[in-house]
């Protein structure tokens, strides 16, 4: 009896040879197990017996070399353990949601008061954002209760006289609203009678005042700020960030 074979390759193929030349033999040289011999003649049966020992012999040895696939080898490579990603670090507040804190003069100036510049036609923007807090939370008496300065000295050194208190007097010759802060702040030239100039952002009330208005007021010193003038030179003024002197700005205690 012949088993068919199957068209394989490697160790499969020696396996599946394997077991048709094993039917051949049962079928030549008896049942291994019984002992029992076909009815062929004996010098047939005698050398029937000598090749399946040398062929058994040698299918067993062929066997044996094949190995069984490694379980290595059929197991898929396991993936790496995702690494969780640690959650983002908290964001910084800014500087304007810091000053927003705030709730007194000291403790504001304390934090923007380092970042205050000298500008040139354009308003410095740490005084701009000084306004705005101002503009919800600067009263008259913060302003008073603040060391006072001159001009002469905010020219000669700005950064020594900054966050401290100047009072000038004159004539309006620029005044205009800004809401954008929540709240009104005027920004403006105010001309005194020796011709200097101070650039003003006044909170609270600006009452009844418009260009060439005289008036008075308090505020805080930013520092320098120059700007190109009509004659095509350079003006000087003091920048500062303050109150009117208007009975309004003034609530009675």
């Amino acid at each position: 009896m012949y088993v068919p074979g199957w068209r394989v390759h490697g160790a499969q193929f020696r396996a599946r040879r394997f077991l048709n030349d094993l039917a051949i033999l049962l079928a030549v040289g008896g049942g291994p197990l019984t002992g029992q011999r076909a009815a062929w003649p004996h010098g047939k049966l005698t050398q029937g017996v000598r090749m399946n020992v040398r062929t058994v012999t040698a299918l067993l040895l062929v066997a044996v070399g094949c190995k069984a696939p490694s379980q290595s080898q059929g197991a898929a490579t396991a993936e790496p353990a995702a690494v969780p990603t640690p959650p983002p670090p908290p964001k910084e507040p800014t500087v304007v949601e810091r000053l927003a804190k705030q709730e007194d003069l000291a403790g504001a100036l304390a934090l923007i008061q380092p970042m205050f510049k000298d500008a040139f036609n354009e308003p410095d923007p740490a005084g701009m954002v000084f306004a705005g807090w101002a503009a919800h939370h600067l009263t008259w008496a913060d302003i008073q209760g603040v060391t006072q300065t001159k001009r002469s000295l905010v020219m000669k050194d700005p950064d020594a006289e900054r966050g401290k208190r100047l009072c000038p007097a004159g004539s309006v010759i620029q005044i205009q609203v800004d809401r954008s802060a929540g709240k009104p702040v005027a920004h403006g030239l105010l001309l005194t009678d020796s011709m200097d100039i101070y650039k003003f952002s006044a909170v609270g009330s600006s009452g009844e005042l418009v260009e060439k208005s005289v008036a008075r007021l308090c505020g805080i010193v930013i520092g320098k700020y120059d700007y190109s003038n009509s004659a095509g030179g350079t003006g000087h003024a003091v920048a500062l960030v303050g109150m009117f002197d208007l009975p309004e700005n003034k609530p009675a205690k």
